[in-house]
């Protein structure tokens, strides 16, 4: 998982990891819940670069984190890890219908790049604008990922 991390937040590509914790097998408890995982996930990957990590304590939670990891990730191009554990993973319960009509979660891709389209190129908020390989040379490219 390490390599994996650290080649998402060297390269700045949008990842969300869910993590599922629990004890191994050779801790005699493989069945029990377990919270081990969290200093790996902070300071998993080679290097310094920006990550967020998320532990949601219910079902809901899981929902609207999960949104919310996607939705950083994209916009910050940086590596996000949903850390849950073995009992949430497991639990069963009956809550409210979830809000299944949230909008669309923006990707914050450069649709106007052109030939001079430079990936790390500096900038004020020190996000550096993503676009996707081949984007600026077609056009039926363009609308097969926009959608429209």
């Amino acid at each position: 998982m390490g390599e994996g991390i650290s080649l998402a937040g060297m390269m700045e590509l949008p990842v969300v990891v869910l993590l599922a914790q629990r004890p191994g097998p050779a801790t005699g408890l493989p069945t029990r819940t377990a919270q081990e995982d969290l200093n790996l996930t902070i300071f998993s990957g080679h290097g310094d670069f920006p990550k967020a990590v998320f532990a949601p304590g219910d079902q809901r939670q899981c929902h609207e984190l999960m949104r919310h990891a996607i939705a950083m990730a994209n916009k910050y191009q940086t590596p996000v890890i949903l850390l849950t554990d073995q009992y949430l993973q497991d639990a069963t319960k009956n809550i409210n219908p979830l809000d299944t009509n949230d909008k669309w979660v923006e990707r914050f891709i450069a649709y106007d790049a052109s030939e001079d389209y430079r990936g790390y190129d500096l900038t004020p908020d020190g996000i550096s604008p993503r676009a996707l390989p081949l984007l600026f040379y077609t056009s039926w490219f363009k609308f097969l990922l926009a959608g429209y």
